[in-house]
């Protein structure tokens, strides 16, 4: 099977996935280093995270930040030739964010603003990361999907919160020390419903049945999740091989199934 997570890249991925390191560590130039995947934020840190100078990444509460994701409003919608500009605005602020447009004569940007969500007025979260360009910036999207679950407004907001105040405050009383998330089966495990129902996929090997729980806790939309987005956030020790090789067990055993394309796969409940 394809080793997706290298070969396509980064992108997708409808939620938010966390890594697995503990604590941001210090660098020589007294520059956290990332310890989450994939950050959550408002537009507002956004428009004021300082630009890294000699590198691609951005710093938000000292903190270097590649990979950015927020839930935020639809404004206005710009076609251009290369690219589709959207004016997004969650309350903190406004973020002019960009999305290059498929090349092509099946390319059918009309279609791709409706898949996306792209209308004015609607909700939509955007996966991507901070760019500058003739002294501006703008928010470079990789991946656009629509808010379904009014619900995610709220979280999405109280996310980026949570892990501002742990960056800044420090993490709750009780936790492990300068841990932002753990890496632990639990993490994974979802709650139990009940009325003595048994995990059907109790018996599954170690790698499978991470997977599992990870797609049933992630929340993914009716899209699923993109099997790049489901190795990062597995965690920097997964090999996206073996990640690779389970998915396909997965998909032969009928625990999950592709979406939208190859590459997406839900949890068969």
């Amino acid at each position: 099977m394809t080793d997706y997570y290298t070969t396509h890249g980064s992108g997708g991925g409808g939620g938010y996935m966390h890594g697995s390191q503990g604590s941001p560590s210090g660098s020589p130039g007294g520059t956290k280093k990332p310890s989450i995947s994939l950050r959550p934020v408002v537009c507002k840190q956004v428009l004021e995270a300082t630009r890294n100078t000699g590198d691609n990444d951005v710093l938000i509460d000292g903190v270097e930040a590649t990979q950015l994701t927020f839930v935020a409003q639809v404004l206005s919608v710009q076609i251009q030739a290369t690219n589709m500009m959207l004016k997004l605005d969650d309350g903190t602020g406004q973020v002019e964010t960009r999305q290059w447009i498929e090349q092509g004569p099946n390319a059918d940007v009309e279609q791709m603003k409706l898949n996306q969500g792209c209308i004015e007025n609607h909700w939509v979260r955007v996966l991507g990361n901070v760019k500058h360009f003739s002294g501006k910036r703008h928010f470079a999207a990789q991946h656009v999907r629509p808010v379904t679950d009014w619900h995610e407004i709220y979280f999405a907001l109280l996310e980026a919160l949570s892990v501002h105040l742990q960056y800044t405050k420090g993490p709750p009383a009780g936790s492990a020390s300068g841990a932002i998330v753990g890496n632990s089966m639990a993490d994974y495990t979802p709650a139990s419903s009940g009325g003595g129902q048994q995990d059907p996929w109790a018996d599954l090997p170690p790698m499978e049945k991470k997977i599992v729980y990870y797609i049933i806790n992630s929340a993914p939309p009716e899209d699923g999740i993109h099997v790049s987005a489901l190795t990062k956030g597995l965690g920097s020790n997964v090999n996206a091989a073996e990640v690779s090789d389970a998915l396909e067990k997965l998909t032969e055993a009928g625990h999950i199934f592709n979406t939208v394309d190859e590459y997406h796969y839900n949890v068969s409940m």
